[in-house]
Order: structure tokens, then C-alpha cells, then sequence
């Protein structure tokens, strides 16, 4: 039901991203959208090397302001349309993701700007197979420091690229 709502919601704001320009304050808002693959640092233990899971694609609504004096104000929720996978022997591990992410930043460009902010990741997991199953969940959170680059090809379609350095603690 989850992924239904998530897909509904992303093919509304599809329908109707919009950009909006005031007094020189520029919102956007629209859907983010991110196909994701995923490596646990983490030993496996079963052969102890590293967990490298399937990609998964993760769907939400992001916002961003900017002001006149080019600072700029960015925030998206994004939710794991399809689960991070790996199968070992009988065991399949499956994750579902939340990210929330808020930024504060400055263009020095129109198209090219740095940010700081604050990243939470929350993943539900569950392991199954051989007849019986167990499951969990844990946070990821922390500041973060970035570089944020964008183009617009019109006023209703544009790119968007960024790179940040996370200093995240696991809950």
C-alpha cells in the first residue's frame, strides 16, 4: 500500500511540478527522484566480506526557495518505491529506505552553489528463508556538507545534480 501511494503521489506532482517567481524568490517543487545502489562496510557474516545489495529507486516531493541574495533553502522525502535485495543461500534480506533531507546553501552561479544541512535515513529490514524470519530497523542521521549544481532547459524541466559529504551516526 505504501509503494501505491508513493507512486500515486509522485505521478500527481509529475502532473503538476511547478516553478514560482516573486519579488525575485524563486520555489520550485516537484519530485526527486534517485535509483540507488547500496554497500554495507559492515562484514558479511557469512563469507566476511562486504553486503552489496540491489539497486532500489527511492521516489518524493522536494522543495527549494531561493532568495534574491542567492542563498537558497532545499528539503525532499524520499521513500524506496522498490526494496534494496540480496539473496545468500535460503536467506533473502530485503530494506526499505526513508531519507529526509534539509539544506541551506549558497549559488555563486545561478547553477552552481555549496549547502549545509541535515540528512536522517531510517531502513526497515527483514531477513527470510529457511522457515523462519526476523526483522529490524535502524536510523542513520547527521550534518552534511555539499555542492550542488542545476540546469533548466525551460520553466518547467531541469536537471539536478549534488555531491555531499555526510557525517552521519547510526542510531
Amino acid at each position: 500500500m505504501k509503494r501505491f501511494i508513493v507512486v500515486l503521489a509522485a505521478l500527481m506532482v509529475l502532473c503538476s511540478s511547478f516553478a514560482f517567481a516573486a519579488d525575485d524568490v524563486k520555489v520550485e517543487a516537484g519530485i526527486k527522484m534517485w535509483n540507488n545502489s547500496w554497500e554495507s562496510k559492515d562484514p558479511d557474516p557469512v563469507d566476511g566480506g562486504t553486503m552489496k545489495f540491489d539497486a532500489a529507486l527511492l521516489v518524493g516531493p522536494a522543495i527549494s526557495v531561493t532568495l534574491p541574495s542567492n542563498v537558497f533553502f532545499e528539503a525532499s522525502y524520499l521513500m524506496s518505491v522498490t526494496d534494496y535485495e540480496k539473496t545468500e543461500g535460503p536467506a533473502k534480506i530485503e530494506v526499505e529506505r526513508d531519507d529526509l533531507d534539509i539544506a541551506v546553501g549558497y549559488m555563486f552561479i545561478p547553477e552552481v552553489g555549496v549547502f549545509a544541512g541535515y540528512r536522517s535515513t531510517s531502513m526497515d529490514w527483514t531477513v527470510s528463508g529457511g522457515g523462519t524470519s526476523e526483522s529490524g530497523s535502524f536510523d542513520i542521521s547527521g550534518p552534511l556538507i555539499g555542492l550542488r549544481g542545476n540546469y533548466s532547459f525551460n520553466d518547467m524541466f531541469g536537471v539536478y545534480a549534488s555531491v555531499a559529504y555526510l557525517m552521519t551516526e547510526s542510531e
